[in-house]
């Protein structure tokens, strides 16, 4: 992926963005050939009704970005749209939820269900558990109910 590219993608979000009457915004795209990874960056002020409620929003501007980046540009490639740094804070915290639930329930035992998640939150969490030894993560449930389990590991 080139500048042309990367210019292609900019125009095509700040076209976006000003249709949804979003203005004061910058778009930071940048792409990872190692990991083929674009990633965009949408930073200004007052962005809660662009990220929705749970981050909803920004899912939907990922899709309609991914619909145009296949359409138009050449390649196969994951794209991570985050708004106001939203999906960074809640990774982290979602991290930190995580660790605290492994640390719970390898001194206490027992099972930990998180809430229903969308399908990259749940990896974040099936790959956070998968740095404790005795600790098992699975997933539950079909749709939108899906959720993470976690429990203690019978592995010794």
């Amino acid at each position: 992926m080139g500048d042309k590219d990367i210019n292609s993608i900019n125009e095509f979000l700040k076209s976006l963005l000003e249709s949804l009457d979003v203005s004061d915004f910058d778009i930071v795209t940048t792409f990872d050939s190692e990991e083929n990874l674009l990633s965009v960056e949408i930073e200004g002020e007052d962005f809660g009704n662009l990220i929705g409620y749970h981050g909803e929003n920004i899912f939907s501007i990922q899709s309609i970005l991914y619909a145009f980046v296949s359409r138009n540009i050449e390649g196969e490639f994951s794209i991570f749209v985050d708004i106001g740094g939203y999906r960074k804070d809640r990774e982290d915290k979602l991290r930190e939820r995580v660790k605290s639930v492994a640390l719970q329930i390898s001194s206490e035992g027992g099972t930990y269900k998180f809430p229903p998640m969308k399908p990259v939150e749940r990896r974040v969490i099936h790959t956070e558990i998968a740095l404790y030894k005795d600790v098992v993560s699975f997933s539950i449930g079909e749709d939108m109910e899906r959720r993470v389990v976690v429990s203690k590991s019978d592995l010794k």
